[in-house]
């Protein structure tokens, strides 16, 4: 039976805006029907937006701006501008750093960031005079911050020079909240004691961060393993606002075996491993270890993992792979393609075939030797639905600057933005099931 995705068409902003429909035929007897409303905001551009609003009852969407998309090439550069803020109840400025010791939140790029009226801090959390009802959040850390982390966390007088230094550092620059990113305690330092550690730091953080009525989220694993070595996890819980896991990369060209990077659901068939590498295991192992689902918000990407395939004619998932294919040519990252960027080499171009892993309930792509799984519009509302039925918080989306918002495959600018938010408010309803 087809099914169908349908927008109604509607008119809840208060903006000029005009109704543009279409129709794309997806993954073979798949159709998503969808209208889309194209909505004048303050930007000297037209800027695409479903046309209800988000509500008390409906869960959040956190969208990501990945602060380095300034610097890309062409048409891939992404600034605080593009950004559309009708999308989302919550958006995160990615990222800033540490230093001091870890004592002092800081700018990775002063240069841009930090100008009182020109800086990006400050357009961006000037997108709430558009969207009043977004909160904004500044993530702090990243990968590379692994040992500043465990040094400052280790350290009573550390730990409360972050708390401080964060909470003043993001109340001078507009900033609602901290997403916390230590990826992640223990796995990197092998110090055993980062577990404890990290209550420590979080619970530090909390309690200055109350006194000066900001939120507190922190991004964690999806990996059993990982969540397992790194966390205590109903210690974090009590600590935090929001507990944003990373749904993501449970497969990727590092494997000689083709695999989606995000599967809703896990083969049963598998072997154990694989049994707990997708979406749903993560969400209700989290919810076992004591996490309120009240609290998690579960990552849906906006890229794709793409391989090179050992023979083109078997094209499966776990088809034999020789490592990454070549990165996009805006992300330059082998083995990574962005939405943006796979609407241009990918999706748009004769012979690419869109397959269907039923049981995971995601799609990939292959052309020749090039292989790639990713999420669409489909993908995106099923794992939306899948966050409603848990009762989740809600869903962020990894990144803002890698949909396809420059409109390349001509399924509307934002296209899995606009699902998500129209999946969230109910906007967008799937028939024919």
């Amino acid at each position: 039976m087809d099914r169908k995705i349908t927008i109604p068409a509607s008119s809840g902003e208060n903006c000029a805006f005009h109704h543009v429909s279409g129709f794309i035929e997806m993954r073979g007897n798949i159709h998503i029907t969808t209208i889309l409303v194209l909505t004048l905001a303050t930007f000297s551009t037209f800027i695409l937006s479903t046309t209800s609003s988000f509500t008390n009852s409906t869960g959040s969407i956190f969208c990501v701006f990945g602060s380095s998309a300034v610097y890309r090439p062409g048409d891939g550069k992404f600034t605080v501008e593009d950004i559309n803020p009708l999308l989302c109840t919550h958006l995160i400025f990615l990222h800033a750093a540490l230093s001091n010791g870890g004592a002092l939140v800081v700018s990775i790029d002063t240069d841009h960031d930090s100008d009182p009226e020109t800086g990006m801090y400050a357009s961006f959390n000037r997108l709430k005079r558009i969207n009043p009802s977004l909160k904004t959040y500044l993530a702090v850390g990243g990968s590379e911050d692994s040992a500043v982390f465990s040094h400052t966390a280790a350290d009573v007088r550390l730990r409360k020079g972050l708390a401080r230094s964060a909470a003043e550092f993001i109340r001078k620059h507009g900033f609602d909240g901290i997403a916390l990113g230590w990826f992640y305690p223990v796995l990197k330092s092998q110090y055993p004691a980062d577990r404890e550690n990290f209550i420590r730091l979080l619970k530090e953080m909390r309690k200055t961060m109350t006194a000066y009525g900001q939120d507190l989220a922190i991004f964690v694993s999806g990996t059993k393993s990982e969540i397992d070595k790194c966390y205590k996890a109903d210690d974090v819980a009590e600590f935090v606002d929001y507990v944003l896991v990373l749904t993501m990369d449970y497969h990727g060209p590092w494997e000689r075996k083709t695999g989606h990077y995000a599967p809703l659901y896990c083969h049963m068939e598998h072997t154990l491993p694989n049994r707990r590498l997708c979406v749903d295991y993560s969400i209700t192992y989290w919810i076992k270890k004591g996490v309120p689902s009240h609290k998690l918000v579960m990552a849906i990407g906006t890229y794709g993992r793409s391989y090179k395939l050992v023979d083109p004619l078997e094209h499966g998932i776990e088809a034999e792979a020789e490592g990454p294919y070549i990165g996009g040519h805006y992300t330059s990252n082998p083995g990574f393609l962005g939405m943006n960027e796979m609407c241009e080499v990918l999706l748009t171009v004769p012979g690419a075939q869109i397959g269907e892993e039923s049981g995971h309930v995601v799609p990939y792509v292959h052309l020749y030797d090039h292989w790639v799984s990713f999420d669409d519009e489909l993908s995106v509302y099923y794992k939306v639905q899948y966050s409603i039925q848990q009762q989740l918080a809600g869903v962020f989306l990894w990144t803002m600057d890698t949909d396809d918002w420059r409109n390349k495959c001509s399924y509307g600018s934002f296209p899995l933005h606009v699902a998500a938010k129209g999946a969230m408010t109910g906007e967008l309803i799937l028939d024919g099931l």
